[in-house]
């Protein structure tokens, strides 16, 4: 988790990156459930973004089997991108 401004927002970030020897083995999605539910039982945040490069389709993935949704794009750090937000009203416990 990181803090992040977008659009002259604050928002804390929850990303991933793995080795390419990792990917596709289930480990992002599960590191990233734990670090949700983490960020909003203990931590008590209200919400969590994922800021996503459009032709990154496995990180998108993750982001939604998380429980994001992506409604908007943005221009961050001169890259357009996907932002994907979770609220946690709407998170159901990983199990």
């Amino acid at each position: 988790m990181i803090n992040q401004e977008i659009d002259e927002h604050k928002h804390v970030e929850l990303g991933y990156r793995l080795a390419t020897a990792y990917w596709g083995k289930g480990l992002a999605t599960e590191a990233s459930l734990a670090i949700r539910d983490y960020a909003f039982e203990m931590l008590g945040l209200d919400d969590l973004i994922s800021i996503i490069d459009p032709k990154n389709v496995r990180s998108a993935g993750v982001a939604l089997k998380v429980g994001m949704t992506s409604n908007r794009g943005a221009i961050f750090h001169g890259q357009h991108v996907q932002i994907y937000e979770l609220n946690r009203l709407v998170v159901k416990p990983y199990m």
